[in-house]
């Protein structure tokens, strides 16, 4: 076991990011939504934001995807495939196995394309030299 100490770190514009969640900002007990239907970890509009609003390249991984947060808002077997679906490149979990096989028929679904797996793929690789981990 090898263990490294990592410093993560990227560079983001906060004006942008403070006004896209002022244009966000729900009224209802000044509470921040981003998405008012799905937590961050599983919301397609949330990744749309990292990705194409503040132009974020690096990795995007879930919160534990076990949680009663993330549970309630998915169909039985199906976080491991939302997370993916919507944009995470890594997620959290202590049921791998399950969700792989979600992630698998979601794939065979057509609901999640080989490429975008490729991508996350390449940026966990990226990171991982960036960092000197093996």
């Amino acid at each position: 076991v090898v263990k490294t100490k990592v410093k993560i770190s990227f560079e983001i514009n906060y004006s942008d990011l403070i006004s896209i969640i002022r244009e966000k900002v729900s009224n209802r007990d000044n509470i921040i939504l981003i998405d008012d239907k799905y937590p961050a970890s599983i919301s397609k509009e949330v990744h749309d934001i990292l990705r194409d609003e503040l132009n974020y390249s690096g990795l995007i991984i879930t919160d534990a995807l076990n949680m009663d947060a993330i549970k309630k808002y998915v169909e039985n077997g199906e976080a491991g495939a939302q997370a993916v679906i919507s944009g995470n490149d890594m997620i959290i979990t202590n049921s791998l196995e399950a969700h792989i096989k979600e992630i698998i028929n979601a794939m065979n679904e057509g609901r999640v394309d080989l490429e975008q797996i490729n991508v996350a793929a390449r940026r966990v690789v990226a990171c991982k030299l960036a960092y000197g981990i093996e």
